[in-house]
Order: C-alpha cells, then sequence, then structure tokens
C-alpha cells in the first residue's frame, strides 16, 4: 500500500525517550564515587545549583580529594578550605571569548 505508515518508513526507527531512574534507585553516573555540588545563594536564602564535579576513586586526583573530604573532622572546615582554593574560568560555548586579532 503506498500510504501504510510502518515503524521505519524512509528508513527511520522510531526515537526512544531516556527514563527516568524508578522510586528507589540512584541517579548516580557512572564510576561516581561521590559529588560536589556548586551553587549560587539566592536572595530568597534558597540556592540556584550551578552543576556537580564528579569524584572517581579510580583517578588519582579524584582519589585524594575524596581521601581528604572523607577523612576530614569537619566537613564545613574542609569545604571552606575547597572554596579558597578553588579556581573559576568562564568559557563562551560559541568561542568567542575575547581572544580576537587586533587587526586594525
Amino acid at each position: 500500500m503506498a500510504f501504510e505508515k510502518t515503524a521505519t518508513a524512509n528508513n527511520v526507527e522510531p526515537f526512544a525517550r531516556p527514563q527516568a531512574p524508578a522510586a528507589g534507585q540512584n541517579n548516580r553516573r557512572p564510576g561516581a564515587d561521590a559529588y560536589i555540588n556548586a551553587s549560587l545563594a539566592t536572595r530568597d536564602g534558597g540556592k540556584h545549583k550551578l552543576g556537580a564535579f564528579t569524584l572517581n576513586a579510580d583517578k588519582p586526583m579524584d582519589k585524594q580529594l575524596l581521601d581528604h573530604l572523607v577523612d576530614a573532622d569537619s566537613m564545613e572546615d574542609v569545604l571552606e578550605q575547597l572554596k579558597n582554593r578553588l579556581v573559576l574560568d568562564f568559557k563562551r560555548a560559541d568561542g568567542n571569548n575575547g581572544r580576537e586579532l587586533d587587526l586594525g
């Protein structure tokens, strides 16, 4: 039939959307042993999450940081030390980061 539609019409497979984890399952990334969340304070006293840093015990520098965090006597003190050593960098996704040549 000329107008019959099939699941593979025009050699295109239907798109399968990823499913969220079922209740009770964690939302862990493969290989992640811990996370450090990065947030900004909001005016109403809340937090706006910017992202999370994944720590993997199989990566030497991640393991060093993970061990330092886990062995800390005071999580608040060790996170404060970490904040003081954190280096932030900003890059635009379009690559236009102010490094153009001054040709004129």
